[in-house]
């Protein structure tokens, strides 16, 4: 069942910003390689400012969080904050938007999964055309990311807790 939410993964701004980071810096390794084999064809002598151009980087940061149009082709990742009252700077930080199209129907993604229910309010939705698509996590929603079970057990393990047997 692709509804089912243990099939689904949020990208949190953490998540989000390690993929805009690890871009902008594959975009810089390749602007200096390209600066350097420049400098080489033409004998010049090699300077870091002219190598190494600062604005590369900065300018593939910001640019998305400027204007909300992210790598990979999403939009409306970065927003302006609502912040008219305290509850709708609430609902705006605990916002989920679906990357679906506006202009497909998608009944069944639109739609509250059962799985859903304690984690998404049934009720707080936009209407129009984002129906559905954007969502809000419920009130004592929490998130956890995946994390290596060798790497729990070598904490517990290092806790002294006593195992329990099963006879």
């Amino acid at each position: 069942d692709k509804d089912h939410y243990s099939n689904k993964r949020l990208k949190l701004a953490g998540d989000l910003m390690e993929d805009l980071f690890r871009i902008s810096l594959n975009r810089l390794t390749r602007d200096v390689k390209y600066q350097l084999e420049r400098a080489s064809m033409r004998h010049r002598e090699l300077a870091i400012g002219t190598v190494v151009r600062a604005d590369v980087l900065t300018e593939r940061l910001i640019h998305p969080l400027a204007t909300g149009n992210w790598v990979g082709g999403r939009t409306g990742v970065s927003q302006l904050m609502d912040r008219i009252d305290h509850m709708s700077v609430i609902s705006h930080l605990r916002r989920v938007i679906s990357p679906l199209s506006r202009s497909q129907p998608h009944f069944e993604a639109r739609d509250l999964h059962p799985t859903q229910w304690g984690r998404i309010c049934p009720s707080e939705t936009p209407e129009g055309p984002n129906c559905g698509l954007v969502k809000n996590f419920a009130q004592l929603v929490e998130i956890s990311k995946g994390t290596d079970e060798e790497e729990i057990l070598h904490v517990i393990q290092g806790m002294d807790i006593q195992p329990i047997r099963s006879e």
